[in-house]
């Protein structure tokens, strides 16, 4: 039992915490539920019972674990997020004079994916990572991987023009020693940013944050860091120039986006005039295509160039540009054909678990089925096929949401535009059906 009498903020020292909530464990080796305290003073929640949990998984049994780094190759990797960590990295850091490559470094980058794309522009990247996340990485893209946590002395002091570090701090049970290491590694002109849950949203429920189960994670976070304690901690440990922003979830404010940099100068006051969400979107596309590109060329059609191909599709149809996402659905059905998914065999497919789920199906086919419906309603006006792509969306992302950790909401979403679908048809008392078994299930829809 912790003694709050006895505890202190462990960012900034303040005794003013209290009990913040508990919660049960998702950490494996430790069944004790997890007791977070808050801090009044710099309003860091933290778990004061927190050890270091290893990612170092012994055994490598990569086989093992394999179907669920083909579920993120394929569709959830954020490549969007993953893009605008570079783009940050493009705006802050310039050209090199001497034309040599700009060296980057992401710390806990799992498969590495930042790192490909960085690569790609030119960057020189290394990726530490000892989870298996790392192996795959090293399988699958051409990257350099150190399987190992950063430590003193691994390399040159100053060398790195810029440091990732995305949703990793708020897993460090000591902050100051791994900013204090970044630094060290950080050039005297180089950017490090850092993303991590914001604390602001758990603490003041009038924001009005509704998906906060990636913020908490109990047992595997120790550190849920406020604006003004993650510039404070950055501050202490050799960063003199200190931006914090918001971004994200269904608030904006779902996470903290940190840019620090050792000398003063070279951040703009304002750091969200770094960020041009256009550049963006053309560096994830182009990659995207460069991915397919490159595998096409050696015939290498793997889980992410599958993942690529869905990526695209969504994109263009999120988009509203049909003919562009014309190809990459030939791409998709193709693939799906090849496996024999074919309209009418889909609908009946059942997984009591997530490994009997991915031996069946694409992780994206829930997903593309939704776009598909999109796609038919929108762009073929075909609102029988819609309706029918809508219905298998429905049914695929609910199995996907009831056997993995990342439920989402799109079983409900493709079942809306289902009824969506259905009135577009003509078919008013269908539509009506599923509108209030809606209704029923998630009002806030």
């Amino acid at each position: 039992m912790i003694s709050l009498a006895t505890t202190t903020c462990r960012i900034c020292g303040s005794e003013a915490v209290r009990p913040h909530c508990t919660m049960p464990t998702l950490n494996p080796n430790n069944a004790d539920p997890v007791g977070f305290l808050q801090c009044d003073e710099c309003e860091t929640i933290f778990d004061p019972a927190a050890g270091s949990f290893d990612y170092v998984d012994e055994a490598h049994d990569l086989d093992a674990v394999w179907p669920a780094f083909q579920y993120y190759f394929e569709v959830l990797a954020g490549v969007n997020i993953l893009a605008k960590l570079v783009h940050l990295a493009q705006s802050i850091v310039p050209p090199k004079q001497d034309r040599s490559p700009r060296s980057f470094m992401d710390i806990g980058g799992g498969t590495g994916i930042t790192c490909e794309i960085a690569n790609r522009l030119g960057w020189k990247s290394v990726n530490f990572e000892p989870c298996p996340a790392g192996y795959f990485g090293e399988r699958m893209l051409d990257i350099k991987v150190v399987h190992e946590y950063l430590g003193k002395g691994m390399l040159p002091e100053h060398s790195f023009d810029a440091i990732v570090a995305s949703e990793v701090i708020e897993h460090v049970p000591e902050p100051d020693e791994f900013l204090s290491l970044i630094a060290n590694y950080l050039s005297v002109d180089g950017v490090a940013i850092l993303t991590t849950p914001n604390s602001a949203p758990a603490l003041h429920k009038s924001i009005g944050e509704t998906d906060l189960d990636e913020t908490y994670c109990p047992g595997i976070h120790v550190n849920l860091f406020s604006a003004r304690s993650l510039e404070q901690v950055l501050r202490r440990n050799g960063f003199a120039d200190v931006r914090i922003i918001t971004a994200e979830g269904t608030t904006g404010q779902k996470r903290l986006f940190a840019l620090a940099c050792r000398r003063e100068g070279l951040l703009p006051l304002d750091a969200r005039t770094l960020v041009d969400k256009d550049v963006i979107d053309k560096m994830c596309v182009d990659h995207l295509r460069w991915v397919l590109d490159t595998r096409e060329q050696s015939d290498r059609r793997d889980s992410w160039y599958r993942g690529a191909c869905f990526r695209l599709f969504e994109y263009y149809v999120n988009k509203g540009m049909f003919e562009e996402a014309e190809p990459y659905r030939e791409l998709i059905d193709a693939h799906l054909l090849e496996r024999g998914l074919t309209n009418d065999v889909v609908p009946l497919i059942q997984a009591a678990n997530f490994f009997e789920f991915m031996r069946q199906v694409p992780a994206y086919l829930g997903k593309y089925c939704y776009f598909r419906g999109i796609y038919e309603l929108n762009f073929r006006h075909d609102a029988a096929n819609a309706r029918a792509y809508f219905h298998t969306a429905h049914h695929i992302c609910a199995i996907q949401e009831s056997v993995t950790s990342c439920p989402g909401q799109f079983s409900l979403l493709a079942r809306f535009h289902e009824g969506l679908a259905l009135l577009s048809g003509g078919q008013q008392e269908e539509a009506l059906d599923v509108f209030e078994e809606l209704e029923k299930k998630s009002p806030q829809l």
